[in-house]
């Protein structure tokens, strides 16, 4: 159950006891707090040992230059923040976030820091539709394709990565998750689309993809030098191939 309090009390957080305030765009609101369930599955724990990893590098295998290199990277450039406004984070914050993203694809580390300050470009867009092949039987991750869409020489090598959300309503606008890896597809600096079509071995789809879906894609640019763009976020209905 949500309160609204009245016009004299400004925005609200934080929680006392079972009562957590917060929020949005139509005014603040009181609600019961909520305990986020932890599943506590196989790629959160890949994720988790991944972080582990970065942290334990940071401390003890980067010198002080490439440190540094990260810290000034981070001061110069913002990232763009949950609420969308553009935020500064720390070297080390930098260094284990971009990091995760090039180790969640079978990447390797990079620890030199960046030295363009800024995110890179993102993907700009993709086709209209995900196809999958139908003929398949029991099919949950080889088929899908669509195509990316980045600026042609906007970017320096590396590679796309593609998450995939499970079905929902196409009035929805927005999407909040859980994604899921799904592929990642390597990208040169010309490259104004990218065929993305081959699937992540290890990775398996947690709801099958199905005709007249509708999946919310996210898509991001790694980079070669260690930067990751921003996400590219969209809805896309599921096709049949008509192979």
């Amino acid at each position: 159950m949500k309160f609204t309090p009245g016009a004299m009390v400004g925005d609200l957080s934080g929680s006392i006891g079972s009562t957590t305030a917060s929020h949005n765009k139509y005014g603040s609101y009181f609600r019961s707090k909520v305990i986020p369930v932890n599943p506590n599955s196989t790629r959160q724990q890949a994720v988790r040992t991944f972080f582990a990893t970065l942290v334990s590098a940071w401390n003890d295998t980067l010198t002080t230059a490439q440190r540094n290199a990260w810290n000034l990277w981070a001061t110069n450039t913002t990232i763009q923040g949950k609420d969308g406004n553009p935020i500064n984070i720390t070297g080390q914050n930098a260094y284990i976030r971009f990091n995760t993203a090039r180790l969640q694809i079978g990447g390797s580390r990079v620890d030199e820091g960046p030295v363009i300050f800024n995110n890179g470009a993102p993907p700009t867009g993709f086709a209209a539709t995900l196809s999958f092949n139908a003929n398949e039987i029991g099919e949950v991750m080889g088929d899908w394709s669509t195509d990316g869409l980045i600026s042609g020489g906007a970017s320096d090598d590396g590679d796309m990565s593609v998450f995939l959300g499970g079905p929902i309503n196409n009035s929805r606008n927005f999407f909040k998750g859980p994604y899921q890896l799904s592929t990642q597809v390597a990208v040169t600096a010309a490259a104004t689309t990218v065929a993305i079509a081959t699937p992540v071995a290890t990775q398996q789809q947690a709801v099958d993809l199905d005709e007249d879906q509708f999946r919310s894609i996210r898509m991001r640019l790694i980079y070669d030098d260690g930067r990751l763009s921003e996400k590219f976020e969209a809805l896309a209905p599921v096709v049949a191939d008509s192979i």
